[in-house]
């Protein structure tokens, strides 16, 4: 009896080591495994020395590049007062903004091929039914490529206007006569009041006397904005006559 329990005891045991064992089997079997062997990476290293130049660390600079269209030169000399002639690059004074357009600015313009540039004085009736004149004819041609420059250079009392060195009561004076003249075009001729429509400007150096072959006014110049010569010019006033050279060499 004692020998059966021991044996039975020795048997269990048995087993339990014999589970235990299998597991341990489980284990080592898959330790056993044939390994894998990895092929050794043979690409060459890379002994390039390395670039130990000191890194720019300059702000990049962000400010916007200028895209502004570059104005093409104006034409060269010789420069002429008559037909055919290249006028030269002539400037004013606009009293209101005290900005100075020059004719280059109307040079190879896209938006303009023919400019009429007229010179005016305060005292001529002429001239006031040629600037009310004007106001219809740019009216109906400036989305075609006109523009007009109207010019003057005296007042009604035919004296300069804003010189340089004027004191404030000349300067007053000079502004008041061009506002009235810009706002009450027809005033002093009898005709419905207008204002000009278009750009108006000092000429206080008289810079269009040599264009004069008369002495008349007003002054009136056709300019080919392409190459800026000149194609026709009038001393005194045809009503008519300006709107129909204008047309002709419109785009």
């Amino acid at each position: 009896m004692r020998l059966s329990k021991t044996l039975a005891f020795a048997l269990t045991g048995l087993l339990s080591i014999s589970g235990f064992a299998a597991c341990d089997n489980g284990k080592a079997d898959s330790a056993r495994e044939t390994p894998v062997e990895t092929p050794v990476d043979e690409t060459p290293v890379d002994q390039t020395p390395v670039d130990e130049t000191p890194v720019d660390e300059t702000p990049v600079d962000e400010t916007p590049v200028d895209e502004t269209p570059v104005a093409p030169a104006y034409p060269e000399g010789p420069y002429g007062t008559g037909y055919n002639g290249i006028i030269e690059n002539l400037s004013f004074f606009d009293p209101l903004t005290g900005a100075t357009p020059r004719l280059s600015d109307y040079y190879k313009n896209p938006n303009v091929s023919v400019l009429v540039i007229s010179s005016a004085a305060g005292w001529c009736t002429a001239c006031m039914y040629e600037a009310w004149d004007m106001v219809d004819v740019y009216n109906k041609y400036k989305d075609r490529g006109l523009e007009i420059l109207y010019t003057l250079y005296e007042d009604r009392n035919a004296e300069p206007i804003f010189q340089p060195g004027d004191d404030d009561d000349a300067i007053n004076a000079d502004l008041s006569f061009f506002n009235g003249w810009a706002n009450n075009l027809g005033k002093a001729i009898g005709l419905p009041l207008r204002k000009t429509n278009y750009p108006l400007v000092v000429d206080r150096d008289f810079v269009l006397e040599p264009y004069y072959n008369q002495g008349a006014t007003p002054l009136t110049l056709i300019v080919r904005t392409s190459d800026m010569r000149i194609i026709y010019r009038q001393v005194g006033y045809a009503a008519g006559t300006v709107e129909q050279l204008v047309k002709t060499h419109l785009n």
